[in-house]
């Protein structure tokens, strides 16, 4: 009882500590887009202007709040208010440059180590601990410990990627690991995060249908948009990494002016 009891204050720590860590990656993303407003210049990322990022951040920064303070210590819906607010971040991180730019050091630097710490890694954990519970059903134990292996791994992989763009954020020569850039549009870390992601769906719209009969039809309508809306989204960062000439495709201004913009729609 008391390893139970142990384990699940270790896990309350573990998502105060993300939610607090990139709820201050939001503001000082946020920041940065008011100073581009102010005519501060930075490396932005061709095709999402910057009123698209503050929409994105905004209606995920809401959905995230309401979900999370609602939560009711309900695991499922704080794990779900946590995906939304590390969504927020993939959209906020660039703009903290735009304080690296202007800021004298040690400010520079911090922002810097601030950007470098790729909380968002842990999208794929969130991901599987929401849909591990979601909806409940009986569990076959093989199930169960599929479950308990992806977790695993998507943790073992967060804390890898993370300690790497720490490296790079101290500007310490990584040499190849500088692929697994997650400021970078275009990057391995990229491949990893929503290859870890993509499994999980058809495993989730699976177990929908194991979900009991009187809210089936409303499980899996729920399900099928989580699944279904970031397919796009999905496809769209790991694609580019498979080859130069897919890269250069997605570097097209037709793909640029419009798959862009319509694959962040559907997140």
């Amino acid at each position: 009882m008391r390893r139970v009891s142990s384990r699940i204050r270790l896990r309350r720590v573990w998502l105060i500590s993300v939610c607090v860590i990139a709820a201050v990656q939001v503001a000082v993303g946020v920041a940065g887009l008011a100073l581009s407003l102010a005519g501060v210049e930075w490396q932005r990322e061709p095709g999402i202007p910057d009123w698209q990022r503050a929409i994105t951040i905004i209606a995920s920064c809401a959905l995230s709040a309401y979900l999370l303070l609602g939560a009711r210590r309900d695991e499922r819906v704080e794990h779900l208010g946590a995906f939304f607010l590390l969504v927020a971040v993939f959209f906020a991180i660039r703009p903290i440059w735009a304080l690296v730019v202007i800021l004298p050091e040690p400010g520079a630097g911090l922002a810097r180590l601030l950007q470098s710490f790729a909380v968002d890694a842990f999208t794929p954990v969130l991901v599987w601990l929401f849909f591990r519970d979601f909806p409940r059903t009986l569990e076959s134990p093989r199930m169960a410990r599929l479950f308990r292996v992806a977790i695993g791994v998507s943790i073992a992989a967060a804390v890898g990627l993370i300690a790497v763009n720490l490296l790079i954020g101290l500007r310490v020569d990584a040499g190849a690991l500088s692929r697994f850039d997650h400021a970078r549009s275009v990057s391995h870390y990229w491949t990893i995060v929503f290859g870890l992601i993509l499994p999980a769906l058809p495993i989730a719209f699976w177990r929908a249908r194991r979900a009991p009969l009187d809210e089936r039809r409303r499980v899996g309508f729920f399900v099928g948009g989580l699944i279904l809306a970031p397919i796009p989204t999905i496809l769209y960062a790991i694609l580019p990494t498979l080859s130069p000439e897919i890269e250069a495709f997605w570097q097209r201004d037709f793909v640029i002016a419009v798959l862009r913009p319509v694959s962040l729609a559907m997140i």
